[in-house]
């Protein structure tokens, strides 16, 4: 269907549901009719061919993420910079993230979106395992227990913690006898820039 009738049945369906006026109203019915049999297609076929705002149903725990891929999706795969990933204030909407598609594109991002969804916690599992890793945040073991000895290979998920692991910048919470964070900042640029102090 092309866009000029997409728009034409969009403006045919806001009259007949908004206009109060009923002769408006049955000659946009008649209207719509028509368009309907030219493109053999139900109303309900021709709502979902029609982009709309539309609720993105999400992880709500994510929706940072979830906003971030639907305006990749809305850009990269519809080449739409106008209509911009929404979170309505008020109507029937309100609260939701809302996003101006098809019902077929919303169901092709939903499709993107778990993949991604998926890719990004299994992400972060690694990243809490190598940031562990990295600061060296291992229980401690009673004194006297036998160590644990593991009989296998790494995996190709241990191989990736221990590779960002060691990407990582580590820290180290400072003591009562420690200098503050600030001035182990300095003495750590200071190093960087070989800056030596003044013998005087």
């Amino acid at each position: 269907m092309s866009r000029n009738y997409e728009q034409i049945a969009k403006n045919l369906r806001a009259v007949i549901e908004d206009t109060p006026y009923e002769g408006e109203r049955e000659a946009a019915k008649n209207q719509l009719k028509k368009i309907l049999a030219k493109l053999a297609m139900t109303e309900e076929e021709l709502c979902d061919s029609v982009r709309e705002w539309r609720v993105f149903r999400t992880h709500r725990k994510h929706r940072e993420l979830a906003h971030q891929i639907a305006a990749y999706y809305l850009t990269t795969y519809l080449g739409d910079f106008d209509n911009p990933v929404k979170v309505f204030v008020s109507g029937p909407n309100k609260g939701h993230l809302c996003v101006f598609t098809t019902e077929d594109e919303l169901i092709e991002l939903a499709e993107i979106y778990e993949f991604f969804y998926k890719v990004y916690n299994r992400q972060l599992k690694i990243f809490y395992r190598a940031f562990v890793q990295a600061n060296r945040l291992y229980i401690a073991k009673k004194p006297g227990s036998k160590p644990i000895l593991f009989h296998r290979l790494p995996s190709e998920e241990d191989l990736s913690v221990l590779s960002m692991a060691a990407s990582m910048e580590s820290f180290e919470f400072p003591s009562h006898n420690e200098p503050s964070g600030e001035i182990r900042k300095i003495e750590r640029l200071k190093d960087v820039a070989g800056i030596e102090e003044d013998p005087q």
